[in-house]
């Protein structure tokens, strides 16, 4: 997760993978992709989104940063 920051978002609780932090073995205390269903998520909020929803915003993401780098390497 340090390498990539923008993974945290598609989870609903931070993921802390310290030695001192959060996170158990427990069905409980994983934590479940933003899509879930599961009982034990820790959201009810406007961030529980389909899988189409994920994968569109995903498609998206993806296309951004080729852009972004193929402005960069024409500015160069």
């Amino acid at each position: 997760m340090h390498a990539d920051a923008s993974i945290q978002q598609w989870f609903d609780r931070a993921l802390d993978l310290d030695a001192d932090g959060d996170l158990g073995l427990t069905p409980v205390a994983m934590p479940r992709v933003v899509t879930s269903r599961s009982l034990d998520r820790q959201t009810t909020d406007s961030r529980l989104i389909s899988k189409r929803e994920v994968k569109i915003a995903t498609v998206e993401w993806a296309i951004s940063a080729l852009l972004a780098v193929e402005t960069i390497e024409k500015k160069n």
